[in-house]
Protein backbone atom coordinates (compact mmCIF):
# COMPACT_ATOMS: atom_id res chain seq x y z
CA UNK A 1 0.00 0.00 0.00
CA UNK A 2 1.42 3.34 -0.94
CA UNK A 3 1.95 6.12 1.57
CA UNK A 4 -0.65 8.31 -0.12
CA UNK A 5 -3.30 5.58 0.09
CA UNK A 6 -2.52 4.87 3.74
CA UNK A 7 -2.58 8.57 4.59
CA UNK A 8 -5.89 9.00 2.76
CA UNK A 9 -7.50 6.10 4.63
CA UNK A 10 -6.35 7.38 8.01
CA UNK A 11 -7.53 10.90 7.17
CA UNK A 12 -10.98 9.62 6.13
CA UNK A 13 -11.24 7.60 9.34
CA UNK A 14 -10.42 10.60 11.52
CA UNK A 15 -12.79 12.93 9.67
CA UNK A 16 -15.69 10.47 9.68
CA UNK A 17 -15.24 9.69 13.37
CA UNK A 18 -15.13 13.36 14.34
CA UNK A 19 -17.97 14.31 12.04
CA UNK A 20 -20.49 11.63 12.89
CA UNK A 21 -19.75 10.52 16.44
CA UNK A 22 -21.87 13.07 18.30
CA UNK A 23 -24.30 14.55 15.81
CA UNK A 24 -27.39 13.97 17.97
CA UNK A 25 -25.86 15.26 21.19
CA UNK A 26 -24.17 18.27 19.65
CA UNK A 27 -27.35 19.21 17.79
CA UNK A 28 -29.18 19.53 21.11
CA UNK A 29 -26.41 21.72 22.55
CA UNK A 30 -25.76 23.86 19.48
CA UNK A 31 -24.89 27.50 20.28
CA UNK A 32 -25.35 26.88 24.02
CA UNK A 33 -23.00 28.11 26.73
CA UNK A 34 -22.82 27.63 30.47
CA UNK A 35 -20.69 29.71 32.81
CA UNK A 36 -19.26 31.43 29.73
CA UNK A 37 -18.02 28.14 28.25
CA UNK A 38 -19.24 26.54 25.06
CA UNK A 39 -21.03 23.26 25.73
CA UNK A 40 -19.24 20.62 23.67
CA UNK A 41 -17.77 17.16 24.21
CA UNK A 42 -14.99 18.42 26.46
CA UNK A 43 -17.44 20.29 28.68
CA UNK A 44 -18.87 16.98 29.92
CA UNK A 45 -15.94 14.62 29.43
CA UNK A 46 -13.02 16.75 30.60
CA UNK A 47 -14.68 19.42 32.73
CA UNK A 48 -16.02 19.13 36.23
CA UNK A 49 -18.50 16.40 35.23
CA UNK A 50 -15.81 14.01 33.89
CA UNK A 51 -18.15 11.49 32.28
CA UNK A 52 -16.61 8.38 30.80
CA UNK A 53 -16.74 8.12 27.01
CA UNK A 54 -18.95 5.06 26.69
CA UNK A 55 -22.34 4.24 25.28
CA UNK A 56 -25.45 3.53 27.29
CA UNK A 57 -24.72 5.70 30.32
CA UNK A 58 -27.61 8.12 29.78
CA UNK A 59 -31.29 7.21 29.69
CA UNK A 60 -34.58 8.70 30.90
CA UNK A 61 -33.00 11.98 31.99
CA UNK A 62 -30.36 10.19 34.04
CA UNK A 63 -26.61 9.67 33.67
CA UNK A 64 -25.32 6.49 35.28
CA UNK A 65 -28.54 6.39 37.33
CA UNK A 66 -28.23 9.96 38.69
CA UNK A 67 -30.77 12.57 37.57
CA UNK A 68 -29.29 15.29 35.36
CA UNK A 69 -31.17 17.87 37.43
CA UNK A 70 -29.08 16.83 40.43
CA UNK A 71 -25.77 17.34 38.62
CA UNK A 72 -24.39 20.85 39.03
CA UNK A 73 -23.06 21.03 35.46
CA UNK A 74 -26.39 19.90 33.97
CA UNK A 75 -28.85 21.78 36.15
CA UNK A 76 -28.28 25.40 35.21
CA UNK A 77 -30.54 27.79 33.35
CA UNK A 78 -31.78 26.30 30.06
CA UNK A 79 -30.14 22.96 30.87
CA UNK A 80 -31.65 19.60 31.75
CA UNK A 81 -34.42 19.94 34.34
Amino acid sequence: MSRLTAFSLILMLVISTAGFSNVGIMGKHKNMTKDGKKIDCNYCHAGSVKLAKKKGQSANGKVNGKKMSQMKACAGKDCHK
